[in-house]
């Protein structure tokens, strides 16, 4: 093996080292004090370059250090901006479709609300049918009337020429009306605010009797059918329907030259009279000629006096069944 640097122990070349320079064909003590100094010298400065250049690493690495945590905060703080961004949009996200549903529900409720309304309304139309209600008016002649047929149920006003006659019989409500009219002062000329329900009888005495109304239910009225009767019959003194003459309704007329008292009665339902004059006769001129619309069952008895009546059948009537008629009539004399 080759001899080495005295020094670094490198490759020596004619005694020179490759590697430090150092002459080792040179034996004197000051040379190689000089040597090891200069060679100290270079480890020192190699050793400060080492220090220098580890410090310089360690500051790159630090830099990088901070450098990355600078990026890594900036990174922090730029999710932070896109989570409290995307927040932000969730949160008007939501009230936008909130607003929406809600604008929705509103709808969806009024919808519900006005189809409940409807269908509330058309059961209430269902269940409580109110009657069409109008003014009416209308005189009538002497004779029976029915309510709900020849004159609409309502409250009425009444007028009528004195002697003259208004009586209520069957009446559901209230008791029966009789009011007998008479001349001012002390007379009665009219009479208001008198109800008049549906099936009430009514009977009116004397001529021209106005009847007047401003809630008459004239939708309800029922028209009267066809009178199965044709023939007249002339009546003087006493008579029986169903023997005499057909059982059935009658317009009562005096004929001939006197007047007088025309009375009928039925069994224990009903028996009444009234005065009539023929049309050619003097004498009050409120007494009637005619009696409308009496009903004359079988086995009424009728007794005219002296006076000569007219059986004449009735335009219409309310029913065939004319016993029923009188079913819920006071059983009582009255003058008409």
């Amino acid at each position: 093996m080759g001899k080495r640097c005295r020094l670094c122990g490198g490759k020596l070349r004619n005694g020179i080292c490759t590697e430090c320079g150092m002459d080792n064909r040179k034996t004197d003590e000051k040379y190689s004090r000089h040597a090891e100094k200069n060679a100290s010298a270079e480890h020192i400065h190699e050793a400060e370059y080492t220090t220098a250049e580890k410090k310089t690493k360690s500051n790159s690495v630090r830099n990088q250090f901070v450098s990355k945590k600078q990026t890594q905060h900036s990174e922090v703080k730029n999710i932070k901006v896109i989570f409290y961004g995307a927040a932000v949009l969730l949160v008007l996200a939501a009230l936008f479709l909130s607003k929406d549903n809600s604008e929705a529900d509103l709808e969806l409720n009024t919808e519900v609300q006005e189809e409940v309304f409807d269908m509330s309304v058309e059961n209430a139309e269902q269940e409580v049918q109110f009657p069409v209600i109008a003014q009416w008016e209308n005189t009538l002649e002497s004779g029976l009337y029915v309510v709900g047929v020849d004159i609409p149920a309502g409250e009425y006003t009444i007028t009528a020429p004195p002697g003259s006659i208004f009586q209520t019989y069957n009446n559901p409500q209230y008791e029966d009306e009789h009011v007998s009219f008479g001349k001012a002062p002390s007379g009665i000329e009219e009479v208001k605010n008198i109800p008049l329900y549906e099936g009430t009888l009514v009977r009116v005495s004397g001529s021209n009797m106005r009847f007047f109304s401003w809630d008459a239910e004239v939708e309800n009225l029922t028209e009267r059918v066809e009178n199965p009767l044709t023939n007249q019959v002339q009546i003087i003194g006493k008579a029986v329907a169903g023997r005499d003459f057909a059982a059935g309704t009658y317009d009562i007329e005096a004929v001939g030259e006197k007047e007088g008292t025309f009375t009928y009665s039925y069994k224990d339902k009903i028996q009444m009279s009234i005065w009539l004059k023929p049309m050619q006769t003097e004498g009050n001129l409120y007494t009637s000629v005619y009696y409308r619309n009496v009903v004359l069952p079988e086995g009424t008895q009728i007794d005219t006096g002296d006076m000569t009546v007219m059986l004449v059948p009735s335009k219409g009537i309310v029913s065939e069944d004319y016993a029923s008629f009188y079913e819920n009539t006071i059983s009582q004399q009255e003058d008409l």
